[in-house]
């Protein structure tokens, strides 16, 4: 189950260290991260997918927002849109998080697959960042996490994004209430530029 994935990841102590700085920092994204986690492995059990890939959605989903340790709480927690310069300054949080985990080599699982998927789990939506279209694919950037395109990595990481946007619509949030199934249905569908039949798997619950 994926209660039993999480408990044996959290028994992790490089992964708990990286969440209780989140919990200290802002208490509302270490929960959507344990939420994101949990359906993470979810929808890859409902996949079929192996014991090795359930620990790598556990882990992606509790850390994919690990770069926001470096977000100020007063546009985390702003109970209102975020102006253009604001929604910049949010949009690094994936970056961050690449390269808060530079010194993750003690997790003991593939930690380079743990930071591609958190650097790419805004990169499945309509809007996506850091990379968006071919950028994925190219192999000469500066940027480390652009050089290669691992297929592995990035069929993890639109699982985890799509848990990521389906708690985020259907959980209370500072700036707005938790959204009722069929307006999460409407904008899942509109928001997710992946595999449909993870929006499909995630309606169900």
């Amino acid at each position: 189950s994926s209660g039993r994935v999480l408990v044996e990841i959290l028994r992790d102590g490089g992964c708990s260290c990286h969440l209780a700085q989140l919990r200290m920092h802002h208490p509302d994204s270490y929960a959507h991260s344990v939420r994101v986690s949990l359906l993470s492995i979810d929808l890859g059990i409902e996949n079929h997918l192996q014991e090795s890939d359930l620990l790598l959605l556990g882990y992606g989903g509790l850390l994919h927002d690990a770069g926001k340790c470096d977000i100020p709480l007063g546009i985390l927690s702003k109970p209102a849109a975020l102006d253009q310069q604001e929604q910049e300054v949010m949009r690094g949080h994936s970056r961050l998080g690449f390269v808060a985990l530079a010194d993750s080599r003690q997790l003991p699982v593939p930690y380079e697959l743990v930071r591609k998927i958190v650097v790419a789990h805004h990169e499945y939506k309509q809007e996506p960042y850091p990379r968006h279209g071919r950028d994925r694919r190219r192999s000469a950037r500066a940027a480390p996490e652009r050089r290669v395109h691992d297929h592995h990595a990035a069929t993890l990481a639109e699982m985890v994004a799509a848990a990521d946007i389906y708690d985020a619509l259907a959980s209370p949030r500072a700036y707005k209430p938790g959204f009722s199934h069929d307006r999460v249905e409407s904008m899942m569908r509109a928001q997710f530029s992946g595999n449909p039949r993870y929006v499909d798997q995630l309606l169900r619950r």
